[in-house]
């Protein structure tokens, strides 16, 4: 016969997490149906804290970034407002808040595109269509950016068709692409390949950047994620393009690696799957 007390600390057990109290839980060395259902639990209430956890990071690092460059818009006006500031230096600091304006902008506009991926109601359009253009006009839309580096593109593509979103798939190779003119040093060199074998497509970019160290290497995908914090202002960048370029990636069943060696460079690959 089942005994009623472990049933009776389930139900306040489910109480408390009903309450948002998700650290909550409960022991049973019994093998029966009712022990099977305290593991359950147990292992449903740890999920759920690990996403409340999640909940409270993401908040904290939204709150962070927003109001990082409001601090710089609010002292900066309250300066220029106040004749703090020297009028022929004034350009100089509206160009700042300028630059902190496009900051908040692409926070949201990269919160949205992440909220609209993680919906089950995101548009998914996959066309044939080919790859290797797709990649050339990523590097010609790049180009200012690229230029401004004095970097070296190198480029061997072979002509390849796939069925993908194109308009999904174009975020990632700009967000890889932007990442790496963003970390390279000046007159570095960028590459970029694209070949085919057997039912798998493989996209190879590599850079002659800073390179990333080990340890931060299985954080790089994660929301927010820096791997150098204390040069988020001056290398642009809210720790989300590389969450976006993972979503994109797992939405199509894509694989992505990358390897790194700190002072050498980083080198990115992606697996596409085709089908014959």
């Amino acid at each position: 016969m089942i005994q009623k007390y472990p049933i009776k600390e389930l139900t306040n057990a489910a109480k408390e997490m009903a309450k948002g109290n998700f650290s909550v839980r409960l022991k049973s060395k019994k093998k029966d149906e009712v022990g099977e259902l305290i593991t359950s639990f147990n292992h449903m209430a740890t999920e759920l804290e690990q996403i409340d956890n999640m909940r409270e990071d993401f908040v904290s690092n939204v709150s962070h970034e927003i109001q990082s460059p409001l601090t710089s818009i609010r002292g900066f006006t309250k300066a220029i407002r106040d004749d703090v500031i020297p009028k022929k230096d004034q350009h100089e600091y509206l160009d700042i808040i300028y630059q902190e304006t496009e900051r908040l902008s692409r926070l949201s506009e990269n919160l949205l595109r992440l909220a609209s991926l993680d919906s089950e109601q995101h548009p998914y359009h996959p066309v044939t269509y080919r790859l290797d253009e797709q990649l050339r006009r990523t590097v010609v839309a790049t180009e200012p950016q690229w230029k401004k580096k004095s970097l070296q593109i190198h480029l061997d593509l072979e002509s390849i068709e796939v069925f993908a979103d194109q308009d999904l798939l174009d975020q990632v190779w700009l967000n890889l692409m932007t990442n790496a003119i963003k970390y390279s040093s000046l007159n570095g060199e960028i590459e970029i390949y694209l070949s085919r074998d057997a039912d798998e497509v493989k996209v190879t970019i590599k850079d002659t950047g800073k390179g990333i160290p080990k340890d931060a290497i299985p954080h790089l995908f994660e929301r927010f994620y820096k791997v150098d914090k204390a040069r988020s202002r001056t290398v642009q960048g809210n720790g989300l393009g590389l969450s976006i370029v993972k979503k994109i990636l797992t939405i199509h069943g894509c694989l992505i690696d990358v390897v790194s060696e700190e002072g050498v460079g980083s080198t990115f690959m992606i697996n596409i799957s085709v089908k014959k």
